[in-house]
């Protein structure tokens, strides 16, 4: 979605320069996905995310240890009420005991996870949260320094070159020459670092690719079984 919107943006902020049948219209192209991998903010948003992320997981430590705790009882609870079931010799008062001892550690494990799972929603939310702000503050600044470049290089129109999409894995533009790819000019012009960008593109499409092969591998099991 983000993706979208900045090329949106940038060909909106192009194209409203010079009309399309301006004879010598200027067309180039930019990898946004690595621009915006490179931007520094988007860099240090990274740290910055990972730091809260680790802030919130011990700041939620000690409700996974009461829901840990509290699933501990009630498994032992359990197990204590089966025997007590199939003990002949105890009575049936102390078999409802165990019974009573089941169900009240249900419900402390049930408001155990409830309770958890609350705090593990709303750490994703502000998690969520900061991540699209700080995306959003990147992109207003790549898109303020596309138009900037496109004034001062007379261009009208500056397409994504990316290759990952949301739906069709292909593209906006196919093919563009190293000349009117300009790329590196907006990293030098947001003050990116490219050798970062590629490592870290190369690093998200190893995972999503490993994700892809699981999901194929497990369908694949499916269809077997059927």
């Amino acid at each position: 979605m983000h993706r979208f919107l900045l090329f949106s943006l940038v060909a909106a902020l192009c194209v409203s320069a010079v009309p399309f049948s301006h004879a010598a219209s200027k067309i180039v192209a930019a990898n946004m996905e690595l621009v915006l991998l490179a931007h520094p903010k988007t860099i240090q948003n990274k740290t910055d995310l990972q730091t809260l992320a680790e802030k919130l997981e011990a700041e939620s430590l000690p409700a996974k240890q009461a829901y840990e705790k509290a699933v501990e009882q009630f498994r032992s609870a359990e197990e204590s009420a089966r025997e007590a079931h199939n003990n002949p010799i105890l009575t049936d008062l102390k078999k409802r005991e165990a019974m009573d001892t089941l169900q009240q550690a249900a419900i402390r494990a049930r408001n155990a996870e409830n309770n958890y799972r609350r705090i593990v929603a709303d750490m994703e939310n502000q998690l969520r949260k900061r991540k699209d702000e700080s995306v959003d503050e990147v992109l207003a600044d790549i898109a303020k320094a596309t138009k900037e470049l496109a004034e001062k290089n007379g261009y009208d129109l500056v397409l994504d070159s990316s290759f990952r999409r949301a739906v069709i894995p292909i593209p906006s533009v196919v093919f563009c020459s190293e000349a009117l790819d300009v790329t590196d000019a907006l990293i030098a012009a947001t003050k990116g670092d490219r050798a970062t960008a590629e490592k870290t593109f190369e690093e998200s499409k190893k995972i999503v690719d490993e994700l892809n092969a699981r999901r194929e591998a497990a369908l694949s099991e499916k269809g077997n079984e059927l």
